[in-house]
């Protein structure tokens, strides 16, 4: 195998882990990310640190799952179709 292989594989599988985490243990990561918001300030700064503190943030992170599940199918078409 190739490094650009390699490379590729662990995206897709980087991908689908990190998007099965946010579609399967939303309550689980919103507990995580509410329980240390506090501890973090870098992480506050940023404009999308007060999400945890909304209602729809499981929402919120479900579709970010599904997003990357769709960035991994998409390269894996990229690997497949490559010659």
């Amino acid at each position: 195998m190739k490094p650009y292989q390699i490379v590729w594989v662990a995206m897709i599988v980087l991908c689908a882990v990190a998007g099965w985490r946010l579609l399967f243990s939303t309550s689980a990561m919103v507990e995580e990310g509410r329980k240390n918001y506090g501890r973090y300030k870098l992480l506050r700064v940023l404009p999308t640190a007060r999400f945890v503190w909304k209602s729809w943030y499981p929402t919120y992170l479900r579709c970010e799952g599904v997003c990357l599940w769709l960035l991994a199918a998409f390269f894996l078409y990229v690997v497949l179709t490559r010659h």
